[in-house]
């Protein structure tokens, strides 16, 4: 290593400020001068880096009135007490920030330290290392302080600042193209199956009757026919917001008078109230089998890219599968009626069900989002691990379109999963290169030519 790393101690590259106190009256508030983050705000999605949101603002006035201490823009926040410090988490502040007592932040020597390598450096330091107490854990700023570093000059820094800031932008711009492609996919879902929008326009156009208790949402599509102004997902990608609905331009290859031509023009009535013409009302256990998982100890899993799931979503991976994806995990033991998406080939363990459908439905897609709408929570046994109750479940009712809309539907949903599905994959990838160049960048084990050259040709 080059004679420029220097040893110094974390005292020396910043200064650490405690929260405040924030008592219950004041808090509640979505609104004011300055964000008030509790230790749970760092779970809030979008929070996973920097603190963009906050469940808690107030006022300048009532800041000024508890005195509680701003945290300036930039500062590092971290749990300073409790369960919380041992995870590790640190936070990069925004803006100037109000912290509650327990946590405190690290405020960085712009002089000495830039603050996104100041962040990552923090991020390799085990603070269950230098915690005080048993029961209930602590941190000391004296004993922060002491904590030994080598520090490189700033201009590296900011070099390897850059390096790892880059890989986590592009993991969060994937987390968030996912989230909206997740938005679209249920818009469309519940636009042509729970609000009928392709129904009521053709009724609309042809002239037939609504049902009473659609009247509202049927106003709201004749206004958007009588203006010629439909509104579509591609739109709302771009960020308009339509709450009217959607006339699903944009997506798949099929064209919005083709999509229309698949849906009847008027309703009939059901056990489930109003309902297109012609679809049908099933129990669930006439389009769909719910099989049991299989036990997979986690001491019994060998390394693998098979994703292993419980009931409440992937809880590790496994060198084989027992399903062959894509697929849908329900959860039956401990989070019972929980539904997870599997994109490949995975391993249900035995507190899950994963579901096979039978001829009734051919779509699979459609089958996840509608058991979604089911409130199969409600329908476990009674017992000390609570577990769905399959027969219960197979009782409940559900609408069954025809075929001809099915596949439009997957026609249109396929892609924005496989997208989805992609920059999942792509992410993971990151993470590990980020999680082992880290270290070694922060350690000087790796330089900086050394780094560029390896990700230009792992095409990062």
């Amino acid at each position: 290593m080059g004679s420029e790393w220097r040893t110094v101690k974390i005292g020396d590259l910043c200064t650490f400020l405690a929260g405040s106190a924030f008592a219950k009256k004041y808090q509640g508030d979505t609104k004011g001068d300055h964000p008030f983050i509790k230790v749970s705000d760092m779970n809030l999605v979008g929070n996973e880096r920097f603190i963009n949101d906050a469940n808690n603002w107030i006022s300048e006035s009532t800041r000024a009135k508890i005195g509680a201490k701003l945290h300036p823009k930039n500062s590092i926040a971290f749990a300073k007490i409790g369960v919380a410090l041992t995870y590790n988490r640190r936070r990069i502040l925004t803006q100037s920030t109000i912290l509650d007592n327990n946590m405190m932040s690290a405020i960085p020597n712009n002089d000495i330290v830039h603050f996104i390598y100041f962040y990552y450096l923090l991020t390799t330091i085990d603070f269950n290392e230098v915690v005080c107490g048993t029961s209930l854990p602590y941190l000391r700023v004296d004993d922060l302080k002491k904590i030994e570093i080598l520090l490189p000059p700033l201009p590296e820094q900011r070099a390897i600042a850059h390096i790892l800031g880059s890989l986590d932008d592009k993991i969060e711009l994937n987390r968030r193209m996912n989230k909206t492609l997740e938005a679209i996919a249920r818009a469309i879902f519940k636009s042509w199956f729970i609000d009928f929008d392709p129904v009521i326009d053709n009724a609309l156009r042809a002239g037939n009757p609504i049902p009473d208790s659609m009247a509202e949402r049927a106003e709201m599509r004749r206004r958007i026919l009588d203006q010629n102004q439909p509104s579509s997902f591609s739109q709302r990608a771009k960020g308009r917001n339509y709450q009217e609905g959607f006339d699903f331009s944009g997506l798949g290859e099929i064209s919005i008078d083709e999509i229309y031509r698949l849906f009847p023009d008027s309703f009939q009535d059901s056990e489930l109230g109003p309902i297109p013409k012609g679809w049908e009302v099933k129990e669930i256990g006439e389009t769909v089998i719910f099989n049991y998982g299989k036990a997979l100890k986690a001491s019994d899993r060998k390394p693998g890219n098979i994703p292993v799931f419980g009931s409440n979503g992937q809880v590790g991976l496994h060198n084989e599968a027992l399903v062959k994806g894509p697929g849908i995990i329900i959860g039956r033991k401990g989070n019972p009626g929980v539904i997870t998406w599997a994109y490949e080939d995975f391993f249900p363990i035995d507190t899950t069900f994963y579901a096979k459908k039978t001829r009734v439905i051919s779509s699979l897609i459609y089958l996840f989002y509608v058991l979604k709408t089911q409130d199969l929570p409600s329908l476990s046994a009674d017992s000390a691990v609570p577990g769905l109750n399959r027969n219960l479940a197979y009782k409940s009712k559900i609408l069954v379109p025809n075929e001809k809309v099915l596949t439009a539907f997957d026609g249109q949903i396929e892609p924005l999963f496989k997208k989805t599905h992609l920059n999942e994959k792509e992410s993971k990838t990151l993470t590990y290169l980020r999680d082992n160049l880290l270290p070694k960048l922060i350690s000087g084990e790796l330089r900086i030519p050394d780094v560029e050259k390896f990700l230009k040709e792992a095409g990062v």
